[in-house]
């Protein structure tokens, strides 16, 4: 009986641990999204603020543009997005990693609890 208790509480433990994944996945994937959010309306600002002081601004126009490229929104949000790529490689590794280890324990319960043992 003690062992059904004990592969109860892994099979509970692995099921809280996959809970707890796609939390951090939801959190993630917010955070993402926020920050992205907040970058591309900054961008949208600036290149207003460029465009409409395009005459004030003492550079090339090819300086000027080359700014203005360097606020568009599709540059601004890569980055964010190869962070979120590692986090959640990280993330998944780590759950991977945990769920192997309790299987693994589990298994060996289970197949401890079969055998008899055999006193000498």
């Amino acid at each position: 009986m003690v062992i059904r208790a004990r592969v109860a509480l892994r099979i509970l433990g692995i099921a809280l641990l996959v809970s707890v994944v796609a939390y951090a996945h939801y959190l993630v994937n917010q955070l993402t999204t926020e920050f992205t959010q907040d970058r591309i309306t900054h961008a949208a600002f600036f290149s207003k603020l460029i465009r409409e002081n395009w005459d004030v601004i003492k550079s090339s126009d090819a300086e000027k543009q080359a700014l203005l490229n360097l606020l568009s929104p599709a540059l601004l949000s890569t980055d964010i997005m190869v962070m979120r790529a590692v986090i959640l490689i990280l993330l998944y590794g780590c759950f991977a990693t945990a769920v192997i280890g309790e299987l693994l324990s589990l298994f060996k319960l289970r197949a401890g609890s079969r055998r008899p043992d055999r006193a000498p």
